[in-house]
């Protein structure tokens, strides 16, 4: 099962936003569904590393088995 999830920006990362659809996680967020994915692979990658500060959450993506 994978988890989307939207943590706050700090030193605890505690959950704010935790969905198993991408389609309501962005939804939630009033984002598009690709954006969230861009913003994850980018995190992933290492290449443009969102921190959160501007929005005050960062994304994550979770599997969990």
């Amino acid at each position: 099962m994978t988890l989307y999830m939207a943590v706050t920006a700090d030193k605890y990362e505690l959950p704010m936003v935790v969905e198993e659809s991408a389609e309501m996680f962005a939804q939630k967020l009033g984002r598009s569904k690709e954006g969230i994915f861009q913003e994850i692979s980018r995190n992933k990658s290492g290449k443009g590393i969102c921190t959160g500060t501007v929005r005050g959450y960062r994304i994550t993506k979770v599997s969990v088995q």
